[in-house]
């Protein structure tokens, strides 16, 4: 018989145990989930590169083709801030499910383990703790508050994808349980975390559309902000948040000229950016 010093045994759960590996590598199910993805991000930064360049977007978006929208969302996906931001959330679900969780039976610690556990169980541990982390947050948000705000964006984004998949009843509980993380759902919250850091940042900083010279046959060459080429024609912007159409036939030759951005924001600090 059991003692009344026996700590429970706390429950294991499996966070998307539902949603198993095999059906999202399946080819239909794979597809949509990347292409979805990958569309609902270049659509949402080309809408703001549309706006920022002062195109309408109501009347530009549908001219687009669809191809130049995944290509805009590949393109993010392979950005150096994304491919930074990878390993942190990586790390991050290894160390939520490893360090975080609930182990299945306490153990008690020994040695110097124990003493610094006493230690942080006091007034004056608290009181250290609770400080570096707020000169850690405060030294992020002078340095970089931008990228400091992304990661914790994409933090937040797994942290609320994973409280979902949780059974129900026992999210407002969720740290209390000793749990493991599906490869199926670790997938998933990564590329929902990423997805929507990289919106975030286009959004805040968006790029540039590249600048369009088209040479006709007859007149004045026109230049504008180069909007797409779809259906025979040529879409480009024009001043007073006009959208000018150019039928490809009149078109000589087309320079088209990628503008880099004026000012990357996200690595400025809040004195640059008050500046």
């Amino acid at each position: 018989m059991g003692t009344g010093d026996e700590h429970p045994e706390p429950e294991e759960i499996t966070l998307g145990k539902d949603l198993t590996l095999s059906a999202l590598v399946t080819f239909p199910a794979a597809t949509a989930c990347v292409l979805g993805v990958v569309y609902a991000m270049g659509s949402v930064t080309r809408s703001a590169e549309l706006s920022h360049a002062g195109v309408p977007v109501t009347a530009a978006f549908p001219l687009i083709p669809i191809p130049q929208e995944l290509a805009r969302g590949i393109q993010i996906f392979v950005s150096p801030g994304v491919l930074v931001l990878i390993p942190i959330l990586a790390l991050t679900l290894v160390v939520f499910e490893s360090v975080l969780a609930v182990p299945a039976r306490p153990v008690t610690p020994s040695g110097w383990r124990a003493k610094v556990n006493a230690w942080l169980e006091t007034k004056h541990g608290k009181v250290f703790v609770s400080v570096l982390a707020l000169v850690v947050l405060g030294v992020g948000i002078f340095w970089r508050p931008l990228d400091l705000a992304s990661i914790l964006l994409a933090l937040a984004t797994v942290l609320v994808f994973l409280m979902l998949a949780a059974p129900g009843g026992r999210r407002h509980r969720f740290f209390r349980h000793r749990f493991r993380i599906s490869s199926s759902l670790a997938t998933a919250a990564l590329v929902l975390g990423v997805a929507v850091a990289s919106v975030f940042n286009e959004l805040v900083n968006p790029q540039p559309l590249a600048h369009a010279t088209l040479y006709l046959d007859v007149g004045a060459p026109i230049r504008g902000p180069f909007v797409a080429l779809a259906d025979g024609n040529w879409y480009v912007g024009a001043p007073g948040s006009q959208l000018r159409v150019v039928d490809a036939r009149t078109v000589r030759l087309a320079v088209i000229v990628a503008v880099p951005r004026p000012r990357d924001r996200l690595q400025e600090s809040i004195f640059d950016l008050i500046g």
